[in-house]
């Protein structure tokens, strides 16, 4: 299941202001990123939208960060792993999210990550 979709915004607060008019809320704001914002609608509250602050100094661009799939845990990621699925790092908790994460860049340089609480 995708937990939920990330992109580099200049500024967060601005954006989630803009998402309000189409009916996205503000679920909670994070360190992480340099400062973000995670924001979801009513119609579809399990999937949320991540607005990430820019970093220049880290190459960060405007647009598309990454897509995140919720995992149920360990067990599982250790079967995705066995199964050749070539994750960068490890599975380890992210303090500025507050949740376990690992991420894989595929050949067409896109981020997937994965996420579990």
């Amino acid at each position: 299941m995708l937990d939920h979709v990330a992109f580099f915004v200049k500024d967060v607060e601005k954006t989630a202001e803009l998402l309000s008019h189409f009916g996205y809320k503000v679920k909670r704001k994070t360190p992480h990123h340099g400062g973000s914002i995670e924001v979801y609608c009513d119609e579809q509250p399990e999937l949320v939208i991540e607005l990430c602050t820019i970093r220049e100094d880290k190459g960060d661009k405007a647009g598309f960060n990454h897509a995140c799939f919720l995992l149920n845990g360990k067990a599982e990621y250790d079967e995705l792993c066995a199964q050749g699925v070539p994750f960068q790092g490890n599975y380890h908790f992210s303090a500025g999210s507050g949740r376990y994460i690992d991420n894989l860049i595929d050949e067409d340089g896109i981020k997937w990550q994965i996420t579990a609480d």
